[in-house]
């Protein structure tokens, strides 16, 4: 269920932000530059220092636990009421 809802779910910050690279390409703020002649290893490392990867990690980690719930509410006994105190 992960596999499928977790990227429909990005599916629509992966397209805003394939947008505004194009965007930005266009309008000759960024340049789309392609070293062939780079190593694998050391364009991988680039991209690598390049990409925040804690900030990705926190954000799957926050639709993670956004579906969370709500997966495991169907399976759990009384399902939202679940709580002693409800």
């Amino acid at each position: 269920m992960f596999a499928i809802l977790v990227p429909v779910s990005l599916l629509p910050l992966i397209a805003t932000l394939l947008w505004a690279e194009r965007k930005t390409k266009k309008a000759g703020i960024v340049q789309d530059v392609s070293q062939p002649e780079i190593p694998i290893g050391k364009r991988a490392m680039s991209i690598f220092d390049k990409m925040n990867f804690v900030g990705l990690a926190l954000l799957g980690a926050s639709v993670a636990l956004i579906l969370l719930p709500l997966t495991l509410s169907k399976n759990a006994k009384r399902g939202w009421h679940n709580c002693r105190y409800f």
